[in-house]
């Protein structure tokens, strides 16, 4: 991931549905989404893309991560929550989305029991997460 460029203008987050080498704050992104009724951020791709924070984000159905960085902590537990209620708001949430080599800065991610296992089985394997849902 290098030569990271701004994503896009405000219309294009919504609008544009592949990412390639684009730095991406994800606040904005959400923001925008929302302004056009949207409540996720559904059927994109991002390749080799950073994406960052401060966010909490809820990786949705078919969302898939091949290869990404997930942040840099000692402990990956740190970058996970687990919902109390059957609902979580106030976070940013992804459907149908492709992570590809993507670099996560600032981000914690909170999913359901079934979400995190995964997450943590595919980092105490050594392998960056792939297809969490």
């Amino acid at each position: 991931m290098t030569d990271a460029t701004p994503a896009a203008t405000a219309d294009q987050l919504v609008t544009r549905t592949e990412f390639e080498k684009a730095a991406i704050w994800l606040p904005r992104m959400a923001l925008e989404h929302l302004r056009q009724g949207l409540v996720f951020i559904e059927n994109k791709t991002f390749t080799d893309c950073t994406l960052e924070g401060p966010a909490v984000v809820l990786m949705g159905d078919g969302v898939t991560m091949d290869g990404c960085h997930m942040g840099a902590v000692s402990d990956p537990a740190m970058l996970l929550l687990r919902p109390v209620g059957k609902t979580v708001n106030g976070v940013i949430g992804f459907k149908n989305c492709k992570f590809i080599r993507c670099r996560f800065a600032q981000v914690g991610f909170v999913g359901d029991d079934r979400f995190i296992e995964e997450f943590q089985q595919n980092l105490a394997n050594g392998r960056p997460a792939k297809d969490a849902q």
